[in-house]
Formats: structure tokens, C-alpha cells, sequence
């Protein structure tokens, strides 16, 4: 997601091919870059609204695609930003999901991080590898933590929380709460859908590039 300065473009630098294409976010002041193949949805507008990259899979409303998991999240988001959070750490597939509202900003990605994350040094951006950014990102994040804002979502930096901080302030924890219990319900989901050749996971390949 790019910050665009005085609504032309982004006001960071980035590499992106030329090929990729642009989207402008709800309220102007942001653009996502990415691969046209990227499957992407976006719900909302104003101070609340949701964008999912990839192909996530909401196992408890047998919903399967960005569309309606997006759509899904932005009704959470408006009345309950914690169970909005909570849902979208419970969600198979692969997937990364930005969640914008009043004074928060929060970013989670699936447990193995397939589409990768990686914030820029100062919190300002985030990308999907560190070549789009040489030289001004930090280490990628794991699949145990997220990224949120603790001001407000139009100046704050993004910043590493654990996933399960995101998730509520009490309670019992979720099935999102933990990398183990992520990993088990998206094994539970491939394996429902019966034996399939095994993949060996490798460090994903540049694909997107969204400032906030």
C-alpha cells in the first residue's frame, strides 16, 4: 500500500514492474500495487473498510474467495473491530488482509505468510518482498505476529504485535490465536478435501506492494 502524495502517486520510493497494476484505496490517500493475476477484493469505504489479497477460505461460513470473506469482515468491522480481527486469524487458505477503521489500522497474513510481509523500517508501508523496497524494510514477519497502528490509523506507524493481542482483550483464546492452531485448521481443510501432492514451501515470490 503506497501513502500518495498530493493524490498523484506514491510519496515513498518502491520498484514495481510496469506491468502490475494500480488500485486506489477507499478515501484516495493510499494505492495497492500488484501482480494483475493477484486475486484482491475490497469492501467498504470511508473510515471502515477491508482489503483481502489471495484465496482465503472461511471454514465456519463455507465461504470460499475474497469477495464475500471481505464483505463478511467489513459487516464485523463496523460494529466489532476485535471479532473482525479474531475472524480474520481463524481464516484457512492463503491470504493477507488489511482491516481500517477509526484510530487502527491492522494487518494479519496466513500462518505460513504464503503472499509474504514485510513492513517498511519506519511502519510506514508494507511489502511482499524486500526487493520492492531494497534497503528500507525490516525482517519479515512471521506467521505468529500481525501489524497494527496504536494511534491514529491516518498517521501512526505500523508496528509487530503477537496475533493473539489483536484478537480481543479477554476471553478464552480463539482458534486464531496461535500459529500451531492456525496450521491445524488449514491441514483439517486440505485434508477434507482428500490426498493431494505434498508442496514444498518456499519463500514467496514478490506479488504486491501496499503503503498505508
Amino acid at each position: 500500500m503506497l501513502p500518495r502524495r498530493e493524490g498523484t502517486g506514491p510519496s515513498v520510493p518502491v520498484l514495481t514492474p510496469r506491468r502490475w497494476a494500480r488500485l486506489v484505496l477507499p478515501g484516495g490517500l493510499h494505492e495497492l500495487r500488484h501482480h494483475p493475476g493477484l486475486a484482491r477484493a475490497v469492501a467498504g469505504s470511508g473510515d471502515h473498510w477491508v482489503l483481502v489479497l489471495g484465496d482465503p477460505v472461511d471454514v465456519d461460513r463455507r465461504a470460499v474467495g475474497g469477495r464475500p470473506v471481505a464483505a463478511h469482515l467489513h459487516r464485523l468491522l463496523v460494529g466489532a473491530p476485535y471479532q473482525a480481527a479474531a475472524a480474520v486469524a481463524a481464516l484457512a487458505g492463503s491470504w493477507l488482509v488489511l482491516l481500517r477503521s477509526p484510530g487502527r489500522t491492522v494487518v494479519l497474513a496466513d500462518p505460513l505468510v504464503s503472499l509474504g510481509l514485510q513492513p517498511l523500517a519506519d511502519g510506514t508501508g508494507l511489502v511482499s518482498h524486500a526487493t520492492l523496497a531494497p534497503g528500507i524494510c525490516s525482517d519479515p514477519l512471521p506467521g505468529t505476529h500481525a501489524l497494527s497502528t496504536t494511534g491514529s490509523a491516518t498517521t501512526a506507524p505500523l508496528a509487530p504485535v503477537r496475533v493473539g493481542e489483536l484478537t480481543g482483550p479477554v476471553g478464552p483464546p480463539s482458534p486464531g490465536d496461535t500459529r500451531k492452531a492456525r496450521l491445524a485448521r488449514h491441514a483439517g481443510l486440505l485434508l477434507g478435501r482428500g490426498p493431494r501432492p505434498g508442496r514444498r514451501w518456499t519463500a514467496a515470490p514478490p506479488t504486491w506492494s501496499c503503503w498505508v
